[in-house]
């Protein structure tokens, strides 16, 4: 089973936004709680008979949305980027906007 916990700003600033702010709020979330695993049976080829196990977040995704422009997108994180610093994660909201800014660059 997915899921994906969805994050929409309450304010929408396209100006100056505090990605900081959200990038917080991300790795709060992402470090709230122990992911649950799903174990899957990976390859069974050995001679001995057993399986081999390997596991998987069960839980999806946190999406926050962002826009630029009256153009929407979402930064998807994964329950998997626990362990990434708030500076990272800020890093891809900026990426996100970069790339939102380009795009409407190239429109226009």
């Amino acid at each position: 089973m997915n899921e994906s916990v969805w994050i929409e700003p309450t304010v929408s600033n396209t100006v100056d936004l505090d990605f900081i702010q959200y990038a917080s709020m991300v790795h709060e979330i992402l470090n709230a709680v122990e992911t649950p695993r799903v174990i899957f049976p990976g390859e069974t080829g050995f001679s001995t008979g057993e399986v081999n196990y390997y596991t998987q977040p069960c839980f999806g995704s946190v999406m926050c949305a962002i826009s630029y422009n009256n153009v929407s997108t979402a930064v998807v994180f994964r329950f998997e980027d626990k362990d990434v610093s708030v500076e990272q994660l800020q890093k891809r909201f900026e990426d996100k906007m970069d790339c939102l800014k380009e795009d409407q660059g190239m429109s226009e």
